[in-house]
């Protein structure tokens, strides 16, 4: 429930939401999976640097709070960016400052820095400095925009719980080899390991806006977006927020029709694929510098030997005027040193 408002913030009682029914709804679509709107708190509306923003906290919510799953998050969402806003200057609650540095997360990476697809500003738990009946917010922004002001009760959401979402909804069906989306124009090999967790995928998924056919784990993507604060598909660097998440047909059954150790498979134009065979290291590499080698050649022949032509050879590159063996001679042990350079 709303109460009032000072300053130059707007405040609306629950009949009043209505009037922000349509900007409300881009705000809780643009939310994260990782907790679940439970209900508005407060809501309130400026334009100014500075707002006070008033609310209740009612002994239902109190109640919920008890249980460590429910939290309250404070909110900023610019109306006209259609995104969360950071808390760029100052932000006290019932008149005690929020560290809320860590809540404003951009991307280190050139290509996605201050891209708002990519960027992510954090809502602020303020649990802990909630207090029962009257609570204040107060917020002072570097530079003015038309923004909401939003208290919410959330649950925590597990991963188990988003990983089960993902996999009921409708799988995304492969167009492999009806010349549409995810081709293979030449035969190639596909990786079955995850680009974010280098292990073998369990479930495959991509995003709306993947057109390939490698995919990247489930569980992967969710730990990496937790940790980081991004939806970036980490094979085509396109957005994939949450909700364009599907499991992918054609690699599920992939994974199926292959070993725990299979890592990666022969695609062909047609969709077609096969196993890959597995790499096989060279026995006896050549040495990567030129270096030389001393060997040591033990030769034993006896009377009735064949290896003639053999001794004679290492007999010639001792001494190149040395007469040929005509005649084999008695049990004989000749050690020979060559050097040779590889």
């Amino acid at each position: 429930s709303s109460s009032s408002s000072s300053s130059s913030s707007s405040s609306y009682r629950s009949n009043e939401i209505s009037a922000l029914r349509q900007e409300l709804n881009v705000f809780l679509d643009k939310q994260g999976p990782f907790y679940e709107h439970v209900d508005t708190i407060y809501i309130g509306r400026g334009s100014s640097t500075h707002s006070t923003n008033d609310f209740t906290i009612t002994s239902k919510t109190l109640e919920l709070l008890k249980s460590k799953d429910h939290l309250v998050h404070v909110r900023a969402f610019n109306l006209q960016q259609k995104r969360d806003d950071e808390w760029d200057y100052l932000l006290n609650v019932n008149h005690k400052p929020v560290d809320s540095s860590e809540h404003s997360k951009k991307p280190k990476t050139k290509a996605f820095k201050n891209n708002p697809k990519y960027c992510s500003c954090l809502p602020v738990n303020i649990t802990t400095a909630i207090q029962p009946s009257l609570n204040q917010i107060k917020a002072v922004w570097k530079t003015s925009a038309d923004r909401l002001v939003v208290v919410q009760l959330v649950r925590k959401c597990t991963q188990e719980k988003l990983i089960s979402e993902v996999i009921t909804r409708p799988k995304r069906a492969s167009s492999i080899g009806k010349g549409n989306n995810d081709v293979v124009e030449l035969s190639s090999e596909v990786s079955l390991v995850c680009p974010l967790s280098y292990t073998r995928i369990k479930i495959p998924v991509k995003g709306d806006n993947c057109h390939h056919v490698p995919c990247f784990d489930l569980e992967s993507i969710l730990n990496y977006a937790r940790e980081l604060h991004m939806w970036v598909c980490p094979i085509c660097n396109s957005p994939v927020p949450f909700k364009s998440l599907h499991v992918d047909s054609f690699m599920s059954g992939v994974l199926q029709g292959t070993d725990e150790g299979d890592i990666r498979i022969q695609m062909k134009p047609d969709g077609s694929w096969g196993k890959c065979e597995p790499i096989q290291e060279a026995e006896n590499p050549r040495p990567s510098k030129r270096r030389r080698i001393e060997t040591s050649a033990v030769v034993t022949l006896d009377s009735d030997s064949d290896d003639d032509d053999f001794l004679n050879s290492l007999l010639e590159e001792d001494n190149p005027s040395s007469p040929n063996i005509d005649s084999p001679t008695p049990t004989t042990t000749t050690t020979t040193t060559t050097t040779t350079t590889t």
